[in-house]
């Protein structure tokens, strides 16, 4: 959307390169500066169309570089073991390892100056988290990783691990003071896997 005035946190998953235009991730950057959170997920779109160069705050994907399945599960970045969006209440971080691996990793171009990695998959960072002037911003590069509750739960694992990493990921780019209400509205009441 062109006005994001009403929003306090904004998703983006799997965006193809040229879904978004420059004035666009012009208008994000602006969005995220000005105290706006944002939530990106890279997925296989994103990878096959080579991911956002225009833009320090959306993921850079090396570009024509397929995803790839990881040899090793997700665990969390010894950076990022404190972060709000990753802390739960198990012990040294093991119930990440216990999810299904990951579809596919990207490989990130080079991580942003003053990110902080949250998880990777082996030496693969797979998620970052960084404060962009009033604003912050999660980045996940990793397909499948929106489907890991469902997969947890065909595995005989608990989706605990992935929904408290997606609440906890918007509660932390959204809420500033004490506790709040959080609405989400999507903009379709349905949205395909696929579609834009």
């Amino acid at each position: 959307p062109d006005d994001l005035a009403a929003t306090d946190v904004l998703v983006l998953h799997d965006l193809a390169r040229g879904q978004l235009t420059r004035r666009q991730v012009e208008g994000l950057a602006t969005f995220v500066r000005s105290g706006g959170g944002l939530l990106v997920v890279a997925g296989e779109r994103t990878a096959r169309t080579g991911g956002w160069a225009t833009s320090d705050l959306l993921p850079l994907l090396m570009p024509g570089v397929p995803l790839r399945t990881p040899a090793q599960p997700l665990q969390l970045a010894t950076e990022g073991q404190h972060h709000p969006a990753v802390r739960l209440s198990g012990a040294g971080g093991g119930e990440w390892s216990r999810l299904p691996p990951l579809t596919g990793v990207g490989s990130i171009a080079s991580i942003p100056r003053g990110a902080v990695p949250l998880l990777q998959a082996g030496e693969q960072v797979v998620a970052t988290a960084q404060s962009l002037g009033q604003g912050r911003l999660i980045s996940v590069v990793g397909a499948g990783f929106w489907r890991l509750d469902l997969l947890a739960q065909g595995a005989g694992e608990s989706p605990h691990t992935i929904r408290r990493f997606w609440q906890q990921s918007v509660q932390w780019l959204g809420l500033r003071g004490a506790a709040k209400r959080v609405r989400s509205t999507p903009l379709q009441a349905v949205v395909k896997h696929g579609l834009p």
